[in-house]
This record gives C-alpha cells, structure tokens and sequence, in this order.
C-alpha cells in the first residue's frame, strides 16, 4: 500500500482520491499561479534597476527569492497533479511580451503598482487552488504558508506604493 502524503494520492480504501477532472483543474491553477510568478519576478528584478532607496531595494529582492522558492514548491505539486499526455513543463512556460512595460511607464510607481496588481491576482489564484486542494495534505499547508507570507509582501508592497505616489516627481533618471 503506497501512500503520497504530499497530495494525498494512494490506493487505500476510504482516502480521498483526486479524479481525471480534479487534477486538470489543479493543475491549471498551478500554472497560472506560476506564470504569475514569472511576471512578479520580472517586475522585481526591473525595478531594482532603478534609482531607488537601498531598503526597498532588499525588500524587492527578498520579494524575488520568495517568488523563485515558492515556484519550487509549486513544481513539485504541479509534478503530482499533471497528466503526463496533456499537460507540459512548468519550465516550458515563459513570460510574454505583455507584461514589459511601455517607454513612457519606466517610473517606480508604475513599476509598483502593477506589481501590486499582481500580487492581488496571486493572492486570488491562490485562494482558489487551497479551495481546490483537500484541507489536510502537505501542498494544502503549503500553499496556506505561501499565502501568508504573500499576504505580508502585498501590504507592505501598498506601503511603498503610497510612498512612491508623493514622491515619484522628484525622483529623475541620471544620464552620464
């Protein structure tokens, strides 16, 4: 009797078992939350490029590491929901052209207000895979622990966004 604790797959009798459907679904909530994250990481790393006060700058990149590991935990649970024939690599995802920012949005209060955008939308996505996933499983306690630490980036993300908003005209790009 083998039994996947990570997911709750097994073949004993009276354990809930996902079904074709279920999977799919799971699946497909996996891989949004991931090219979300593709975006977010994206973001991250563009705005840390700019002019901006070295604290926010470490919460950016504690905000990327964050991104990248929880990308990890989501492949693995990607990995036991996926079905072989109709679902591909998370890898094989990449980000698209519509997420770059224009010339003219090249500002940090751009920059942080659609990464604030996409932390609501994370949040959401996430809401609706612990929805989906069977509430005592190990990716249910993790996907509940993303959502935590999620939840506190995306307020003190607001934070810096309101920061940003009264003081983005004076801040101006250097040219040497």
């Amino acid at each position: 009797m083998e039994v996947d604790h990570f997911l709750n797959f097994s073949v004993c009798p009276g354990e809930r078992k996902y079904t074709d459907e279920e999977s799919s679904e799971l699946a497909k909530c996996v891989s949004r939350i991931w090219r979300i994250y593709k975006r977010q990481e994206y973001l991250c790393r563009s705005l840390m490029r700019l002019e901006i006060p070295c604290r926010f700058r470490c919460q950016l990149g504690c905000g990327y590491i964050r991104y990248i590991l929880f990308r990890k935990d989501l492949s693995e649970i990607y990995d036991q929901v996926k079905c072989l024939i109709n679902d591909g690599e998370l890898s094989s995802i990449v980000l698209s052209n519509d997420y770059h920012l224009s010339a003219g949005e090249h500002h940090c209060s751009a920059y942080i207000a659609k990464l604030v955008t996409g932390q609501k939308e994370l949040l959401d996505t996430y809401q609706t895979l612990v929805c989906k996933l069977d509430r005592y499983t190990e990716a249910s306690d993790i996907c509940l622990g993303h959502l935590e630490k999620l939840s506190e980036y995306s307020q003190s993300l607001a934070v810096q966004r309101e920061h940003f908003a009264q003081r983005e005209p004076a801040i101006y790009f250097s040219v040497a």
